[in-house]
């Protein structure tokens, strides 16, 4: 019984022990986890600190920073606009350049196209003054060259070949009162002389001009009576009536 109760009470005292050890063990973590929290809230509170601390040191630096960026930036701009206004600028500058020298050009051709014109122009005028003067020639010569063949014609025909050339254009009726009219005048007589009359039609000195060849005297009588009369066969009609013509 004693030894039941000793067995007891030293249950009893381990359970107290036990439950004061974990009453004790609960303090200390308590008191440990209470420390810790505390720390940590200090060493926040210190970080906190520091990070305002160095937030603060910080600010102006980051201001500066920006400030400088700000500026880099800004020049970086500035650079960039006024490239691209020197490249703007260099290209109106070509571009009117070009401009000018396309106008300078223009006019330039059209200075050379007009000189060329007037050139050309003045050119033909030469050369149309050439041919014309050429051709004048040309037509000259062949003039001469047909006078001399006429001529050299002339004067291969004989007196009688003249004469008969002459007559020629007369009809039958005319030539035969031509004929009546030399035979009444001088028996057909190319030398034959009466006072102022010569020759086979007895004409005037004055119509024959110093010339008393047989064939100037067919001529000048051919002349004389179409002048007067109009035809031979007229001529030898007034010389019935009054004896002459």
């Amino acid at each position: 019984m004693q030894k039941n109760k000793k067995s007891k009470i030293k249950s009893i005292i381990s359970l107290l022990v036990i439950s004061c050890g974990l009453g004790l063990t609960a303090n200390v973590a308590v008191q440990a986890a209470t420390t810790t929290e505390a720390e940590a809230s200090s060493v926040v509170a210190s970080n906190t600190t520091k990070t305002a601390k160095v937030t603060k040191k910080a600010a102006p630096e980051v201001a500066t920073k920006k400030v400088v960026k700000k500026a880099v930036s800004k020049k970086k701009t500035t650079k960039k606009a006024k490239k691209v206004s020197k490249k703007s600028a260099k290209k109106a500058a070509l571009k009117k350049a070009a401009k000018k020298a396309k106008k300078a050009a223009k006019k330039a051709q059209k200075a050379a196209l007009k000189k060329a014109a007037k050139k050309a122009k003045a050119a033909a005028k030469k050369a149309a003054k050439k041919a014309q003067k050429a051709a004048a020639k040309k037509a000259q010569k062949a003039a001469l060259k047909k006078a001399a063949k006429k001529a050299k014609k002339k004067k291969k025909l004989t007196q009688s070949q003249q004469i008969a050339k002459i007559n020629a254009k007369l009809s039958k009726a005319q030539r035969s009162a031509k004929n009546w009219i030399a035979y009444h005048e001088s028996r057909y007589s190319y030398t034959a002389r009466n006072g102022r009359c010569y020759g086979r039609y007895q004409l005037l000195t004055a119509y024959l001009h110093g010339n008393y060849s047989p064939v100037n005297q067919e001529k000048a009588a051919n002349k004389y009576v179409a002048g007067r009369y109009g035809s031979w066969t007229n001529a030898k009609r007034f010389w019935l009536r009054h004896n002459w013509y």
